[in-house]
């Protein structure tokens, strides 16, 4: 996971989740992508996923339902973790709305 998120796989993740044309199945795996890349333990450090917080916080008002759902997964994962960046972790995810 960290090797993958340092060559820099979150962006075009994200990319694919903000495409207004991509389809149904192509979001689920791409917010299931992202979920998978912040859980673990120790979680993935805040500065390599950061960025995809709004992404995220945007999948959990998309129609479906799968997407949700990993969306859910995925925000509850980037912000767990009882490591000092903890605070800033859940602020973010608070004011990503």
């Amino acid at each position: 996971r960290d090797r993958v998120l340092a060559l820099g796989l979150l962006r075009p993740v994200c990319a694919r989740l903000e495409d207004a044309t991509s389809s149904v199945s192509m979001c689920r795996t791409a917010i299931w992508t992202l979920s998978n890349l912040c859980r673990g333990s120790p979680p993935p450090a805040w500065e390599s996923v950061q960025e995809a917080v709004p992404v995220m916080a945007k999948m959990i008002f998309a129609k479906d339902e799968e997407v949700q759902v990993d969306a859910c997964w995925a925000l509850s994962y980037v912000s767990g973790g009882d490591d000092e960046d903890s605070d800033a972790r859940i602020q973010a995810v608070v004011e990503a709305g």
